[in-house]
């Protein structure tokens, strides 16, 4: 009988302090350490979370798994043949768990983890740092494929600007640029009270003259950090001249965000030999990227 396989997305992300000091960044690594022997749970709605098979390699590489435990409002089981539900029987367990396994690259400050619902967000796992961790303020900034990085690094001329955005949960703390007016795009939100905005930013045919390039490089830099970037910036575009070439040229910095499938064989109970044979994986799909990322970030 053929293996069923699962596939689940490892999303990449830089973790960087909001204010960058040699002080801040090694809190924030030690941090993602998750050196503590108990941690405290993460209440949700229906269930916890909390972080389990925390492991260290080449004193570089720390893997973990976050495991959802959903203990209320659990599904029925149902047979299909007479479409009956019934209760599910935990049998002495807390309730139904949903792992997300990562993988963290103390040398980089990279984070690169399943993204999976049910599951543990990036925004449970901010908030779990913060109540287990003395910690500066910090973001998971999306990473962009090193090539189209990299376009967007070698534009001279900014002709077009787009970001299409959605309303925050918490629009009181979201990082955004502190602009006024019709140019700080949540702001623009809050004082229309419209649940999405797409703006738009352009010279048009004129292309004597380009947009500012600090803002834009300001919009995208926020853009790509997660309270906004990871969930509410939908789309994120700029057109440009690059310095290695004439033409004018459009980057989609959403997507094409660094990203690869991690393939495991289908459990039905989550244990050790799933979550190592997850780790391995994870590993291989990591190290396949490492040299352009050393290349892209230890300038």
């Amino acid at each position: 009988m053929a293996k069923k396989i699962k596939k689940t997305k490892i999303n990449f992300y830089r973790i960087l302090p909001s204010v960058k000091t040699k002080e801040n960044t090694d809190k924030v690594r030690k941090a993602f350490e998750f050196s503590l022997k108990n941690h405290k749970d993460i209440k949700h709605n229906d269930g916890n979370s909390n972080i389990y098979q925390v492991k260290c390699k080449h004193d570089r590489y720390v893997y973990g798994t976050f495991i959802y435990t959903q203990t209320e409002n659990i599904p029925p089981k149902f047979k299909k043949a007479t479409e009956e539900a019934s209760k599910v029987d935990l049998n002495g367990f807390d309730g139904l768990g949903f792992d997300c396994s990562f993988v963290f690259d103390k040398k980089l400050m990279i984070f690169a983890m399943e993204s999976k619902r049910p599951g543990t967000s990036l925004g449970a796992i901010e908030y779990f740092l913060y109540n287990n961790y003395d910690l500066p303020k910090f973001d998971f900034e999306i990473i962009i494929r090193p090539d189209q990085y990299n376009r967007f690094l070698n534009a001279k001329d900014f002709y077009k600007l787009r970001v299409k955005i959605a309303k925050p949960n918490n629009p009181t703390d979201i990082g955004a640029p502190k602009l006024s007016g019709a140019l700080a795009p949540i702001q623009l939100l809050e004082m229309s009270n419209a649940a999405t905005a797409d703006i738009v930013l352009s010279r048009g045919r004129d292309k004597s003259e380009s947009l500012t390039s600090n803002y834009v490089k300001e919009i995208v830099d926020w853009g790509l950090k997660t309270t906004m970037g990871r969930e509410k910036v939908q789309e994120l575009e700029v057109t440009a001249t690059l310095y290695d070439s004439d033409s004018v040229q459009m980057i989609d910095l959403i997507t094409e965000r660094l990203y690869d499938w991690l393939e495991i064989e289908r459990n039905k109970r989550i244990g050790e030999f799933s979550i190592a044979e997850k780790y391995n994986n994870l590993e291989g799909i990591y190290l396949r990227f490492r040299e352009a990322l050393e290349h892209q970030f230890l300038k």
